[in-house]
């Protein structure tokens, strides 16, 4: 079996969603005369890189990343590759063979940008009426400049998965066996935003 990596590499000078601050790396200790290891220190924000958006990250009352059951990060999905300057819309979705319920769309490193929208609203709405449950992307985000926060509302409202920064330029469209693995987060006592 062959194992692909669809993982963005993380480091400092990477390309992240401009509003939130890059990685920080940096040698808490390395090996010289009063050190036999070296530890690095990696700060983050949760929203950088490849990974998964659970529900509550746009919607107070929607599931945190502890509740997402690891079943619905795993198992066969989709990879379409989406014409260049296309928005997704529901007549596009209707003529796609949807198979499975994880789906990821290729938009092409054209696209990181958000310069043009990705989807519409009725889209991902037939989407979510065709039983996909996570939609994967190449881009930083699944909204443009365009469309802002609607699509991630529409998305969330409706309890779906969204997994950005997915490196899939070189893969054909066709099947895959998809294994997302995450960090077991502790629930916060209180429901808080931002807490994916």
């Amino acid at each position: 079996m062959k194992i692909i990596d669809i993982t963005m590499e993380l480091s400092a000078d990477m390309n992240t969603y401009t509003s939130l601050p890059p990685i920080r790396q940096t040698f808490l200790r390395r090996i010289g005369a009063d050190n036999y290891v070296n530890v690095t220190e990696i700060e983050m924000n949760n929203h950088v890189g490849t990974h998964v958006d659970a529900p509550n990250h746009f919607v107070e009352t929607g599931r945190m990343m502890d509740e997402v059951k690891m079943e619905e990060l795993m198992g066969n999905a989709q990879l379409i590759a989406v014409p260049e300057d296309l928005t997704i819309d529901a007549d596009w979705v209707d003529g796609l063979n949807l198979t499975e319920s994880k789906v990821i769309f290729c938009f092409g490193e054209a696209r990181f940008d958000r310069k043009l929208d990705y989807f519409t609203i009725e889209a991902v709405k037939r989407l979510y009426d065709r039983a996909v449950r996570l939609i994967g992307t190449d881009c930083v985000s699944i909204d443009s400049k365009t469309t802002g926060n609607k699509i991630h509302r529409t998305v969330f409202g409706l309890d779906m998965l969204v997994v950005p920064g997915l490196v899939v330029a070189e893969l054909e469209s066709k099947t895959y066996d998809l294994w997302f693995f995450r960090l077991q987060p502790r629930a916060p006592k209180e429901r808080r935003h931002g807490s994916c």
